[in-house]
C-alpha cells in the first residue's frame, strides 16, 4: 500500500499529539450546583430565557439525555457569555467546562466504543481525478471540469455533509465521463487498460462487451458485482449497437453509464439492517483505507486481500511479514 512520506509523518505526529495530550482531570466543581445558583433564576420556569431550561440538567442522566444542552452551557459559560451580569472568574469558567467535558466523555464511553453510522460520501474533485486516473490509466486533471467542493467546518473538502449532488454536478459528471473515456480510447496504453476484448473469430460483439464489463465494473464500483449489474450495463451497449454505432462507441456508451452510476460516484457502504453494531465488510474497509492513504480507489493488492477475507486478516499478515 502506498503510504506517502508526508502521510506517514502526519500519522506519527497525530499519534504523538494524542499521547502527549493529558486526559481531562476531575475538578472539585459540581456544574449542576453552579447552574442552579447562577442560571436558574432566568433559565427555568414556564418561560425560560432563550428556551434554555437548566432544570432538565439536574440529574446525572442528563449527560446522556441532553448532551447538546450541556455542551452549549459549557461553551457559553467558558466564553464568559453566561451569566451575563456577573461573569465568572476565568479559573471557575475553565473548571466548569472541564467538568462538563469529563462527564460527557464518561457517559459517551460508559457502554464501550460504539461506532456511529457511516455517511454516504461523494468522491471529491481530487478523489474523482485520482480514481479516473487509476481506472483508465490516463493522466488528466479531469476534476478541473467539475464544480468546486465546499469546505466543511474544519476546512476539509472531503466532509460528507458538504459532498452533495446538485443538478449541475450530474451534468458535469456526464461530460467528465465522456471526456475521460474519449481521451483514454485514443491512448494505446490507456486503451489496453480497459478495452481488454474485441469482436473477432469466435468472439461476438456481445461476448466481447460482456468480458470488458465483467472486468471494468468491479474496479469501478470497488467491490464484486452481480450478474444483474453486468446485464444492466450490457443493455446500454446493445441499445447503442442497435442504433448502428461501432463497437468502440457502443462499449464507451456503456462505460459512461458506469462512470455516472452512484456505485462509482459515491462511497456507500452496505446498510446495517441488524440493529446491532457490526464489523465493516472487507471491500468497504479496503475502500476506506485506499481513499485515506492515497486518495484513490483500492489497487489490485488491496482488492485481492478483500477477496480473501474475512476481516482482511491478510493485511495484518502482510504488515508483520507472516
Amino acid at each position: 500500500m502506498r503510504l506517502l512520506p508526508f502521510q506517514a509523518g502526519f500519522l506519527l505526529f497525530a499519534a504523538v499529539a494524542v499521547a502527549d495530550t493529558p486526559a481531562p482531570q476531575n475538578t472539585a466543581v459540581d456544574g449542576r450546583v453552579l447552574l442552579k445558583a447562577q442560571c436558574a433564576a432566568c433559565h427555568s420556569g414556564k418561560s425560560p430565557v432563550g428556551g434554555f431550561d437548566v432544570t432538565k440538567l439536574a440529574g446525572p442522566a442528563s449527560f446522556r439525555e441532553y448532551p447538546d444542552a450541556w455542551s452549549k452551557a459549557a461553551m457559553r459559560v467558558h466564553n464568559g457569555e453566561m451569566p451575563p451580569q456577573r461573569p465568572l472568574a476565568l479559573p471557575d469558567r475553565e473548571a466548569f467546562a472541564a467538568w462538563v467535558q469529563t462527564n460527557l466523555r464518561a457517559e459517551a464511553c460508559s457502554a464501550g466504543m460504539v461506532a456511529g453510522p457511516a455517511p454516504i460520501r461523494r468522491l471529491s474533485r481530487s478523489q474523482y481525478t485520482s480514481t479516473i486516473r487509476d481506472l483508465l490509466n490516463v493522466h488528466l486533471d479531469i476534476g478541473a471540469t467539475l464544480p468546486l467542493d465546499g469546505a466543511g467546518g474544519e476546512g476539509f473538502d472531503n466532509a460528507a455533509e458538504t459532498l452533495f449532488l446538485s443538478p449541475i454536478h450530474a451534468e458535469k459528471y456526464l461530460e467528465a465521463a465522456k471526456l475521460a473515456l474519449d481521451y483514454a480510447v485514443k491512448d494505446p496504453r490507456a486503451r489496453a487498460k480497459f478495452l481488454i476484448a474485441k469482436p473477432g473469430p469466435g468472439v461476438t460483439p456481445d461476448a466481447a462487451a460482456r468480458t470488458i464489463l465483467q472486468e471494468f465494473l468491479p474496479r469501478a464500483f470497488r467491490r464484486p458485482v452481480a450478474a444483474a449489474d453486468v446485464d444492466f450495463h450490457l443493455d446500454f451497449f446493445r441499445a447503442a449497437s442497435k442504433r448502428g454505432e461501432t463497437f468502440d462507441d457502443a462499449i464507451l456508451y456503456a462505460l459512461r453509464a458506469a462512470l455516472i452510476s452512484p456505485q462509482f460516484l459515491f462511497r456507500a457502504e452496505p446498510p446495517n439492517t441488524t440493529g446491532q453494531p457490526r464489523l465493516l465488510d472487507d471491500y468497504s474497509l479496503a475502500t476506506r483505507l485506499s481513499y485515506f492513504l492515497w486518495g484513490s480507489e483500492p489497487d489490485g493488492l488491496l482488492l485481492a486481500l478483500a477477496d480473501e477475507g474475512p476481516g482482511m486478516k491478510s493485511v495484518y499478515e502482510l504488515k508483520n511479514g507472516e
